[in-house]
């Protein structure tokens, strides 16, 4: 509804009569509403029309096709059932894409550490940053995963994983879980191992 038609009813009665209409003539046996938990005009106009609020389901909307912070907080759970924490090193490998952030503040809610790699990289400036910063996860893309494979080896890298789908490598859809909250940090705590953009000149 735009801005000057707002407060006066047309959404109330816009969602009434698409309920109607789903009941009566598509014989609809349900309807669900979903609006972010912070939209509170959103959710007034839901229960005006009849609706119930049934729970906050933290993984089930997507905002302009980027997960909202619940996405986060399901991949910090899934970090947790593996036994990944405080301290813990994630390496990503990756172009700036939506799922970046979900994965860098997924490992920041655990307390872990996070060190972002160039996707530019060859394989032995790869290898070097895993060296030197312990990770025992790695995160890419289809697309970088050989040099991400070979980077790897002789490493502490135990597990890989991808955003999307390659053949034997498993998909980071895996490691999302429970929701979980925040794990309790120090401001003397490290999150970040950064690398490139002539921070420590690798």
């Amino acid at each position: 509804v735009r801005q000057s038609s707002q407060r006066q009813g047309f959404a109330v009665e816009a969602v009434r009569r698409i309920a109607r209409f789903a009941f009566e003539e598509a014989k609809f046996q349900r309807i669900e509403i979903v609006a972010a938990a912070d939209n509170v005009a959103s959710r007034r106009v839901a229960e005006r029309a009849g609706a119930t609020l049934e729970c906050v389901a933290r993984n089930r909307l997507l905002l302009h096709d980027v997960p909202i912070a619940a996405a986060a907080h399901s991949f910090a759970g899934g970090l947790t059932a593996k036994g990944f924490g405080k301290g813990d090193v994630l390496a990503l490998m990756s172009p700036n894409i939506p799922e970046y952030a979900v994965i860098f503040h997924g490992v920041a809610l655990v307390g872990g550490v996070i060190t972002t790699i160039n996707p530019t990289y060859t394989h032995q400036e790869v290898h070097k940053q895993l060296v030197d910063s312990g990770a025992t996860i790695m995160v890419t893309i289809p697309m970088f995963l050989e040099v991400a494979a070979e980077g790897s080896v002789g490493t502490s890298v135990q597990e890989t994983y991808v955003l999307g789908e390659a053949a034997g490598v498993r998909p980071i859809t895996e490691l999302f879980g429970a929701p979980v909250e925040q794990t309790p940090v120090s401001s003397g705590d490290l999150v970040v191992l950064a690398y490139s953009s002539g921070t420590t000149g690798i």
